[in-house]
């Protein structure tokens, strides 16, 4: 069993997710000292004190900075117990899925949501009924497989699975003039399954800077994937 290490679990969190943590705690901390301000001027106006006016104003980065603390020393441990429950459902399935490689390279949360076309009606119907067809997931990218997931009460439930490499296919895309950091860029992963055709799923997230390292690993991986499974081949030949 692979040993808990809270700093290597700390560092796999996306910067852009530890900067929301900051940004949530900071504003807890600008609220509590906001109210701190308003409770000791009210008293200052009640009382007559002009000097507990100033004393709030000179403590309120105290405040601030108690408050903030102690928000982000509560946001912090919840928020690297979600990633370790989502790493684990992850590797169950991608083990599940004939992974051969259980190494975690990310992961992250994104948006996931599948695509049909005008023939695949019965089955866009399916997905609409079970809520399928756009869900906020996890994101786990192995050396060998992709796996997406949401939450659901009877825990997490698999939403897309497949193995790098040449029956996946991985593209991003910008709208037009906007950078491949754009908050908007989607990554489309399709894949020909053998009883429903044509799979098409788009990929967005919150993350933009997460979900391009994510296609550009991804990619990477599926070319060293295709590459070995090309040189295992011609080995087979040759023998």
């Amino acid at each position: 069993m692979e040993a808990i290490n809270s700093k290597e679990l700390w560092r796999q969190i996306p910067p852009e997710e530890k900067v929301d943590l900051i940004t949530k705690a900071h504003t807890t901390g600008v609220m509590a000292a906001i109210f701190a301000i308003i409770i000791m001027s009210t008293l200052a106006v009640g009382l007559k004190l002009g000097w507990l006016l100033w004393g709030s104003l000179v403590m309120s980065p105290f405040v601030f900075q108690y408050a903030a603390g102690r928000a982000f020393r509560g946001l912090k441990p919840k928020t690297m117990l979600e990633h370790l429950a989502a790493r684990s459902a992850a590797r169950r399935y991608a083990f599940s899925n004939k992974s051969q490689d259980l190494g975690l390279i990310m992961i992250f949360k994104g948006f996931l949501e599948e695509h049909f076309d005008s023939e695949q009606l019965e089955a866009a119907l399916e997905a609409k009924v079970e809520d399928k067809l756009h869900s906020e997931v996890w994101v786990a990218l192995f050396n060998d497989i992709i796996i997406m997931m949401d939450e659901s009460p009877g825990g997490a439930r698999l939403r897309f699975a497949h193995l790098l490499n040449e029956n996946l296919s991985i593209s991003g895309d910008s709208p037009a003039g906007k950078s491949e950091y754009s908050s908007k860029r989607e990554i489309t992963l399709s894949y020909s399954h053998r009883l429903f055709g044509k799979k098409v799923f788009r990929l967005s997230s919150k993350y933009p800077a997460a979900l391009l390292v994510f296609e550009k690993k991804a990619l990477t991986l599926r070319q060293d994937a295709i590459m070995r499974n090309q040189k295992e081949l011609k080995g087979l030949i040759d023998s």
